[in-house]
């Protein structure tokens, strides 16, 4: 039987995640020492959280690792910034699209493989570019 499994974002966006003030609890994180995701799963990430005094505490060693999905609706509903990707109608990539109030970026000049890694250049770049 075919495995579906979720799309988690990378280190690199779960840290700008932090910076950009995520605080929803997740089942996974990134070690901070290894840059890889935690093995322990979600009681020993729930571990880690409860002995720091708050996720921005220096005793915090961990980056929240989230799902795409779950960042596109924070994204959404803290933000106002909807993103979506689909298939190109000319060749086999994918692009992303991201909508705001203020801002529309229909990006058919990058192309990507897969929508997964459209979705991810999509979160990266409204963490980069749109959120102070």
């Amino acid at each position: 039987m075919e495995q579906i499994k979720e799309d988690y974002v990378s280190f690199e966006v779960a840290k700008l995640l932090k910076e950009k003030g995520w605080n929803i609890l997740t089942d996974t994180a990134y070690d901070l020492k290894t840059y890889q995701p935690s093995n322990g799963g979600d009681e020993e990430n729930l571990k880690v959280i409860k002995n720091a005094k708050n996720y921005g505490d220096s005793t915090y060693t961990r980056f929240q690792r989230p799902t795409q999905a779950l960042v596109i609706k924070w994204l959404r509903i803290k933000h106002n910034i909807h993103v979506w990707c689909r298939k190109s109608n000319n060749s086999p990539k994918y692009f992303y699209r991201i909508d705001s109030e203020k801002y529309i970026n229909y990006n058919q000049n990058l192309r990507f493989d897969t929508p997964e890694e459209a979705t991810e250049q999509a979160i990266l770049y409204c963490l980069q570019n749109l959120i102070k």
